[in-house]
């Protein structure tokens, strides 16, 4: 069983559980950065991805 964000209940649940951790801080930056310039500019709407790197935290669950 594997489990998304990495909360802190996932390491101490029976089992471990294994979750993917995102970069949560630099996720906020990005969509600031966003809006921000939304905000300066509203013509200017690309849609786009972003892609974020993530890591998996093995633990007992999987």
């Amino acid at each position: 069983m594997v489990g998304f964000d990495d909360v802190l209940a996932a390491s101490s649940a029976a089992p471990p559980l294994t979750t993917m951790r995102i970069p949560l801080l630099e996720m906020g930056q990005r969509a600031a950065t966003r809006l921000l310039g939304l905000v300066r500019s509203p013509g200017d709407d690309k849609r786009q991805a972003d892609v974020l790197p993530v890591e998996l935290v093995r633990r007992a669950s999987a």
